[in-house]
């Protein structure tokens, strides 16, 4: 099947995609809340500033139906002691964080639809100088055809650590497999991280439209432990698809010696259980309090690869730097 294959590069045209995206996306094998129309348009809307949308849709050819997105901008970057170069993304930056990115695809056509699309983006590297794909879904189709037919030695791969937990059937099953000296009383942590994700106004405006619209759809968990009417911890998760994400999380340090972040995060775990929820994610993050809750290490991926004589000069200065620091990778962790 000879697909058509297109771009989306104005902010009508991608409004115009609301109701074919998400429909999309749940006919998809990459069905995250992070891939939604909601989270995407809500932070191009807030984040676009001077990047251009660059959004790669596949149509049928003889029903025009949406069978392919894969949700792509491009950007000036500019690093330090580097030529300034054009960058190939996906809707996403370090600030927001989100997770499990991918290329979406109707699971029906998957082996019609991929190839031509990777083919599509790969051949305009006119456009860009590297492609970037960072918290790039590991179990992706897309991302083993890539790995796949990509020199090795010309690009580069990361991965991020995404603790994930599979939910039992019921909080007392969970509960009694958790060792004992991890029990609920026990599992103190300091993730008093509040200001990583909400620490400018940009940040702070798109997670009040976030609230709003996942409000709205029942996507959004919101818990806070109060002490006579006064907030001392909060929690700020995400219910989509059947998984819990757990994004942010603050407590007063007044209170710390109690462990409310801990209460928090067992009701918000129990209360994913009572809903239905099969797993809780944790998202990135490699923090030892996940492990306490039984969570199992998943990966994303971070495949840079370069388009261009400068983007391919881009990649060798970036693996340079990689062997360069003692403790390897590091990124902004929400």
């Amino acid at each position: 099947m000879n697909s058509i294959l297109s771009t989306v590069t104005t902010n009508s045209q991608f409004q115009h995609l609301a109701d074919e995206w998400n429909q999309l996306l749940w006919r998809s094998s990459a069905n995250s809340i992070f891939l939604t129309w909601e989270w995407l348009a809500t932070w191009w809307q807030h984040f676009q500033a001077d990047q251009q949308l660059w959004i790669v849709t596949a149509r049928h050819p003889q029903t025009d139906a949406l069978l392919g997105i894969v949700p792509l901008l491009i950007h000036q970057q500019k690093i330090k002691g580097l030529l300034p170069f054009r960058e190939c993304r996906f809707l996403e930056d370090d600030h927001t964080a989100p997770d499990h990115l991918d290329f979406i695809i109707d699971k029906e056509y998957e082996d019609a639809i991929l190839p031509p699309l990777l083919d599509f983006i790969l051949a305009r590297n006119n456009l860009w100088d590297t492609l970037r794909l960072s918290a790039f879904s590991s179990s992706s189709t897309a991302l083993s055809i890539l790995q796949a037919q990509l020199n090795p030695a010309e690009f580069i791969q990361n991965e991020e650590i995404c603790p994930l937990l599979d939910l039992p059937d019921s909080w007392e099953e969970l509960h009694k497999s958790l060792p004992r000296n991890h029990r609920i009383h026990n599992l103190i942590h300091s993730n008093n991280s509040a200001g990583t994700a909400f620490s400018s106004p940009a940040q702070q405006a798109f997670h009040l439209e976030i609230a709003e619209r996942f409000l709205a759809k029942g996507w959004l968990r919101f818990y806070q432990l109060q002490v006579c009417g006064e907030p001392i911890a909060a929690l700020y998760c995400f219910s989509y698809n059947n998984v819990v994400s757990f994004y942010q999380s603050g407590y007063d340090p007044a209170w710390g010696k109690y462990s409310p972040g801990t209460q928090c995060m067992a009701h918000a775990i129990q209360r994913a259980i009572h809903e239905g929820a099969r797993e809780f994610d944790f998202l990135r993050g490699n923090e030892a309090y996940k492990y306490r809750w039984n969570a199992q290490a998943h990966n994303d991926v971070i495949l840079d690869l370069p388009g261009s004589r400068l983007g391919a000069g881009i990649i060798q200065a970036r693996k340079l730097w990689q062997r360069l620091q003692p403790n390897g990778i590091k990124r902004t962790v929400c």
